[in-house]
């Protein structure tokens, strides 16, 4: 039992962590575009596979610039006819300030969406006329056949978007998923979240087990609410307080956790036991009265002083404390569904097991009465 519940501890203290951690990646992908960046580097490829042969009155940037642009208002004229061309370095500068301003553009959208752009863009008249003309040519310029042509390259076309959109999305998963590991391993290292070292300390300390245990239904209650929060934060525009609120999110479970006995944050002891190799200490010997002065990383304080450890900057050399960060890097890479459905699971098992011990508890007390009264 006493297992079962540092196990469940264990999972309850990496959902806390998945969760922070899941913020710190969506930020990152807000902050720097980069599924507006990956839809609009899937037009190129369209464009340049399948639309290059139908292209005449318009470019590949400026056919991804229109394609991956916002719809006008109803009522409302757009304010930029033709998506210009930005070639020199000002010109860029000055789209990446006003992108900031009305928004980078769409991450995404459906097909039907996609043909209805198409379909009033030039690049789309220059496809219908073009299959067109192949068609008149080749029929005779029957109008039914001709109508026959366009809407079987119509269809391929979307067929074709649907088919890049999912390679495109197989992609950028994959790729937000090395991001989470590599967020996720950071994040390990700046809390000292070591693997090994936090489920020993919850396997033998049992006022950590249990105060951690308290705030598992809290934290399923988190996880629900994140996960929404998220999916509302993937479609809106970037702020600069999204940053402030990660980092803000980031120290309060830390502090959160730390203030339920969980082993995590670096703290003078966990500093010396990673046996840094320091190449610039931050260190400094204290007294009362005394301007601070700063010390070596491997010296002591003179007499009356008081020795303040601070983080160095430098490289641990402990292999153990490697092994434990990295383990809890990938564990709380692997996300916040994962481990509400472990924490689900081991509720379950420890609920039928505690049952079942219950059962034949009394099931054993129920044969000695009756042996007694015999």
């Amino acid at each position: 039992m006493q297992t079962i519940e540092a196990a469940l501890a264990f999972a309850v203290t990496m959902l806390v962590l998945s969760i922070v951690c899941s913020a710190l990646v969506e930020t990152i992908h807000r902050t720097f575009g980069m599924r507006e960046a990956g839809y609009r580097k899937m037009l190129g490829e369209l464009f340049d596979y399948v639309l290059t042969t139908y292209a005449q009155s318009e470019s590949k940037e400026q056919f991804q610039a229109r394609m991956s642009s916002f719809r006008c208002p109803l009522g409302v004229a757009s304010s930029v006819k033709e998506p210009p061309k930005f070639t020199s370095p000002r010109d860029k500068a000055y789209e990446s300030v006003a992108t900031l301003w009305r928004g980078r553009g769409l991450s995404g959208q459906t097909t039907a969406a996609f043909m209805e752009k198409l379909g009033t863009s030039p690049i789309g008249k220059d496809l219908v006329s073009k299959v067109e003309d192949a068609a008149g040519t080749k029929m005779g310029n029957a109008e039914d056949e001709m109508k026959k042509a366009v809407d079987r390259t119509l269809q391929d076309v979307a067929q074709k978007f649907e088919a890049f959109g999912e390679e495109a999305s197989a992609f950028f998963q994959r790729r937000a998923r090395i991001l989470s590991i590599i967020v996720a391993i950071i994040v390990a290292f700046v809390l000292h979240v070591d693997a090994i070292d936090l489920f020993s300390t919850l396997l033998r300390d049992p006022n950590s087990r249990a105060a951690v245990l308290a705030t598992q239904d809290n934290a399923l209650k988190w996880a629900k609410r994140a996960e929404a929060e998220i999916a509302k934060l993937e479609s809106s525009t970037p702020a600069s307080a999204d940053i402030k609120t990660a980092a803000e999110d980031l120290r309060k479970a830390e502090s959160d956790l730390r203030d339920l006995g969980v082993p995590i944050a670096w703290t003078d002891k966990r500093i010396q036991q990673a046996r840094f190799w320091a190449w610039l200490s931050r260190d400094t010997c204290e007294a009362p009265g005394a301007k601070p002065t700063p010390v070596e990383h491997d010296k002591q304080c003179a007499n009356g002083q008081t020795k303040i450890m601070r983080f160095p900057l430098g490289v641990p050399t402990d292999a153990m404390l490697y092994l434990g960060l990295l383990l809890g890097g990938l564990l709380i890479g692997l996300g916040a569904p994962f481990w509400s459905d472990v924490i689900s699971n081991v509720t379950n098992f420890r609920a039928s097991t505690f049952s079942g011990t219950t059962a034949s508890s009394v099931e054993l007390s129920g044969r000695l009465t009756v042996r007694k009264s015999k």
